[in-house]
């Protein structure tokens, strides 16, 4: 007998959003954080340093969350650009395109 089924397998849109938000993506900060070393700690991590113009990596919630405070801009991912894009009809890729988000397979 199995542990799992295959039904249990599948992810509901709710959830797929919630493991995506964890998703790391770059941001440029417009903001200098005064703490000594300008890093940010969360209980998910410690993200920065925070320098205005010098792009940094955090997840996609607290880019978001910067987004929305006019704090920093968000980079796309390569996997977004029109280049990358337009190679990939119908689901197909060449063995020289950016590699693509984790969460495209779940």
């Amino acid at each position: 007998m199995a542990l799992f089924s295959e039904a249990d397998l599948e992810f509901t849109p709710e959830e797929m959003e919630f493991f995506g938000e964890d998703e790391v993506i770059t941001v440029i900060p417009s903001i200098h954080l005064p703490s000594t070393d300008s890093s940010l700690i969360c209980i998910g991590g410690e993200w920065g340093p925070f320098r205005p113009n010098f792009p940094v990596e955090v997840p996609l919630w607290l880019a978001l969350a910067l987004q929305k405070k006019k704090c920093c801009r968000i980079e796309i991912p390569a996997w977004m650009h029109v280049q990358n894009l337009e190679g990939m009809p119908l689901g197909t890729r060449s063995a020289d395109a950016a590699p693509l988000s984790a969460y495209e397979f779940l």
